[in-house]
């Protein structure tokens, strides 16, 4: 299969093995990809303008972007237990800093977490009693 889609492309006169898509038109294919998959809760984002709080509501499909997919993959790469330097190495992060700016825990996590360590705990306090 992927050798008959770069075979399609062979050729091209710019020189590249497959077409490139411009930021912009991913980005406006990613948001009907995210319509179609039914992400159409209201979502309230606010910004500032000035000293005005402005805020704004609108689909959740209409706020998906690449970089939506990029923080994304950090947060459940981590989640999944990828190693932070495997995952700053895929991303192109140098530091651990920016790459935490990604991460949105969520509460399922920390719960599921939390409930790991008074596991321990519990088993830990077992063996000496």
């Amino acid at each position: 299969m992927a050798q008959s889609i770069l075979t399609r492309y062979a050729g091209r006169a710019d020189g590249r093995a497959l077409p490139v898509i411009s930021n912009q038109k991913t980005n406006a294919y990613l948001k009907v990809l995210a319509q179609l998959a039914g992400l159409d809760t209201p979502t309230t984002t606010s910004q500032h303008r000035g000293s005005e709080r402005v805020a704004t509501t609108q689909p959740k499909h209409e706020l998906v972007c690449t970089h939506t997919a990029r923080r994304t993959f950090v947060t459940l790469a981590l989640e999944g237990g990828m190693r932070p330097e495997v995952v700053m190495r895929i991303t192109g992060h140098k530091d651990y800093k920016t790459l935490h700016r990604y991460l949105k825990i969520t509460d399922a996590v920390v719960q599921g977490e939390f409930e790991q360590y008074v596991e321990r705990q519990a088993a830990s306090l077992m063996r000496v009693i």
